[in-house]
């Protein structure tokens, strides 16, 4: 297979990522992304195929079908432009972005019923497409240029350029924010104005027009003080003033007319109501990618390049076992800990493994160096980059158990377990609502957004609040699921636990058991989820117990009840107690399985 490049390995996996994303109902990301990375591209078709894999693994099957469209048009467009010797430039592939995308939104609204919420969710995405893409463009030109100047140049033009992009979505959240009033409701005033339109339009017809002072009656201000529509949402002839109910003739056409006006006005205020927390739900999303931006450039490692003397030592070890390095650089990180990047080739055919060489350079550097998961694991003949990295002081293994709801197929609980490239075990258990498919669904969603949020450098708070104003902007469905979340650095020996809707969490540590409690709430319950925070030390024999609803109910009889148990467990190993936890649950429920239920053990020990 050809060797592809780290270049564009990583511009696939971004047109991946961002091809999964739905802003505002549309694939607008992945469509923006394409244009921005295409002009400067060599493997074109790759880079779309990434793009539109992205879209068909997490977006409704018409609207991944729809940015492939825009995606594929967009190729014949710039392939009939190169044909006609004709330079693109970024201008024009925005350009060409927005029409493509604006030609097939229109399609859509064509041939489906829409309204005016769609249309004005099309306008919107359009501009967005304009706007990203150039986003996109400018980002990704300053990323690849200014190579052959000094370390700290480079990195202030990634700083500049990244607050740049984290103050655009800022103001994009503010400007959408200030323009979102209030949802309105139909009131007295609206009641009169209705009123007082069907005088001049009903009442002029009447015979008795002349004569009539129920007219004026209708129109007066203190008449609307008391007046309230009933309960089934109309105006009844109760509610109308004396003087309208003596002397009008034609009431109950009157009142027929004005409840139907009174029904389009409802309506009307309702779609208003719609765009208003629509837009409301993209600022938040919008303020919360800034933010995420804003702790990823506050994370970002310091790059500098070893000293000569260290380089050369490195270089002349290497040579022993026949591999050549360059291009050697060191990454300090916020905890201190050193990240080393290089690249590296064998000679005379040899396959020298990675892992040589971090005890070469432990040696050196008296400190433990291992090759970072994210590396490749063998030298070859090519040039290729390799990461190393310090080795955390601590090791966690980890088990897990877990049983399906009776009379169920599928578990609604999810679970994950991943390394951190800052040397962080996540931990992560989410329940979702009710059983069965559809809570696996809200479940697995959460969980999947998280990891990939996580490995992608956003810290826990921001995807937390990210993932739910993702589902508070789902009008149509009330779903929520509980998050439940222990961070363990391996590096200083710490455990950070957030939680939404979760149950708690236990701690075993140096023979005493603390459980870890908050009061928040699910995620997708309300617009503003504030995970609760705790965060603890942790020792050598520790271990770390998290669990779902399902398994701390049957607990629940007697005062630190689930404490003792978890105490007189006479193992070591995470997964036999974690499968003791659960069986002792189904015991204590006579062996019926009232709910899913799951149980995460983490033990850690000195590595």
């Amino acid at each position: 297979m050809k060797y592809i490049g780290k270049k564009l390995f990583l511009q696939m996996i971004m047109g991946f990522l961002a091809g999964r994303i739905e802003t505002c109902g549309m694939c607008v990301l992945g469509v923006s992304y394409f244009a921005a990375v295409f002009a400067d591209m060599d493997a074109r078709l790759l880079i779309a195929f990434s793009v539109m894999a992205g879209m068909f693994s997490s977006l409704s099957i018409e609207m991944a079908l729809c940015g492939s469209m825009v995606i594929l048009s967009m190729l014949l467009i710039y392939d009939t432009l190169e044909r006609q010797k004709i330079h693109i430039r970024p201008v024009h592939a925005a350009l060409i972005a927005s029409v493509t995308f604006v030609m097939y939104g229109g399609i859509k609204l064509y041939m489906f019923p829409y309204n005016e919420y769609d249309i004005f969710l099309l306008m919107f995405g359009t501009g967005l497409v304009l706007s990203l893409t150039k986003i996109f463009y400018e980002a990704l030109g300053y990323v690849k240029e200014k190579k052959g100047e000094k370390d700290k140049d480079y990195e202030d033009i990634i700083e500049n350029r990244l607050n740049d992009f984290s103050h655009v979505f800022d103001r994009i959240s503010k400007v959408m924010s200030d323009d979102s009033c209030e949802n309105r409701q139909i009131g007295s005033r609206d009641i009169r104005k209705i009123f007082r339109e069907m005088s001049e339009s009903v009442c002029v017809r009447c015979e008795k027009y002349e004569e009539c002072s129920g007219q004026t009656a209708i129109c007066k201000p203190e008449k609307f003080k008391t007046l309230s529509v009933s309960p089934d949402g109309f105006i009844t002839l109760e509610q109308m003033p004396l003087e309208f109910t003596r002397d009008c003739i034609h009431t109950e056409r009157f009142l027929s007319e004005a409840n139907q006006n009174l029904h389009i006005a409802r309506n009307i205020v309702g779609y208003r109501n719609r765009v208003t927390q629509s837009r409301k739900a993209v600022a938040s999303q919008m303020k919360e990618i800034s933010d995420a931006v804003k702790n990823m450039l506050d994370s970002m490692p310091k790059m500098q390049r070893l000293s000569n003397e260290l380089e050369e030592s490195f270089q002349k070890e290497f040579r022993k076992k026949r591999v050549i390095c360059k291009n050697i650089y060191a990454y300090e990180k916020n905890d201190g800990q050193i990240e080393i990047v290089m690249s590296a080739r064998t000679t005379k055919g040899r396959l020298v493994t990675a892992t040589e060489l971090s005890r070469i350079m432990s040696s050196i550097m008296q400190k433990k160096i291992k090759p970072s998961d994210a590396s490749r694991k063998v030298i070859d003949t090519e040039f290729g980059e390799y990461i190393f990295v310090e080795e955390t002081k601590y090791k966690a293994i980890t088990g897990v158990a877990r049983l399906t709801k009776d009379e169920q197929e599928v578990s609604g609980d999810t679970f994950s377990m991943i390394n951190l490239p800052s040397g962080e075990l996540l931990m992560a258990l989410s329940d979702g609502m009710g059983s069965g498919t559809s809570a696996l669904d809200e479940s697995k969603n959460v969980i999947e957004l998280l990891e990939q949020m996580s490995e992608a450098g956003f810290s826990q708070t921001s995807a937390i609040r990210l993932i739910n104003s993702l589902y508070m902007s789902d009008q149509e469905f009330e779903n929520y699921a509980t998050l439940d979340i222990s961070l363990i650095n391996l590096y200083k020996g710490e455990c950070s636990f957030l939680k939404n809707g979760a149950v708690g969490t236990y701690v075993l540590t140096s023979g005493k058991m603390y459980c870890i409690e908050g009061q928040s709430l699910p995620v997708g319950v309300i617009g503003e989820a504030e995970p609760y925070i705790g965060k603890m030390r942790i020792y050598s024999g520790d271990y770390i117990i998290m669990m779902t609803d399902g398994v701390a109910d049957m607990f629940s009889d007697e005062k630190y009840n689930l404490e003792k148990y978890i105490r007189q467990i006479d193992t070591v190993n995470p997964g036999d107690m974690a499968q003791s936890i659960v069986d002792e649950a189904v015991r204590r429920s006579s062996g019926y399985i009232s709910d899913d239920m799951s149980v995460i053990v983490a033990g850690v020990w000195e590595n």
